[in-house]
């Protein structure tokens, strides 16, 4: 599952416990929602959500549905969770095929970093695994003429 987008949102008009406790019901009832907190201290909402579900004009409706004023003030979107993976390698004999497989690695999409050892014959790299699974870091080597596997 992917994490949740953050909205914030001002909320204009709640004066009381009652008020921002009957903006909080309404915005966790909303499809989408996994949490929200909010404050009339503050005049904030702060609303975790499914960005496939639901958006941030859609939580301003319910907001307003419920008799308040709001507005987005700002939704972070979820950084991708990053992964070490280290692969021992086959087939290298020179400098030039331990940075022919570096090269090839780095410049596929969610590698972050890619380091090849000739010496360890081992490759260490930080990965999106949700854009770049390890299975197919090992294709990627034996697609260039080496061979490759997960360690561990």
């Amino acid at each position: 599952s992917t994490p949740p987008h953050v909205a914030l949102l001002a909320v204009a008009g709640m004066t009381c416990g009652a008020c921002s406790s009957t903006v909080e019901r309404a915005l966790s009832a909303h499809p989408g929602v996994t949490t929200a907190v909010v404050s009339c201290v503050t005049h904030q909402a702060k609303v975790e959500f499914d960005a496939g579900v639901t958006s941030g004009d859609a939580l301003v409706e319910v907001v307003e549905m419920v008799g308040f004023d709001a507005s987005v003030t700002e939704i972070s979107r979820p950084q991708p969770q990053l992964l070490s993976v280290e692969l021992t390698l086959g087939g290298m004999t020179c400098s030039a095929c331990s940075g022919a497989i570096e090269r090839h690695l780095a410049a596929l999409p969610g590698v972050s970093s890619c380091s090849v050892s000739l010496v360890l014959n081992r490759a260490h790299l930080v990965v999106d695994p949700g854009t770049t699974p390890a299975a197919s870091l090992v294709e990627e080597v034996e697609a260039i003429g080496f061979e490759a596997s997960v360690v561990g």
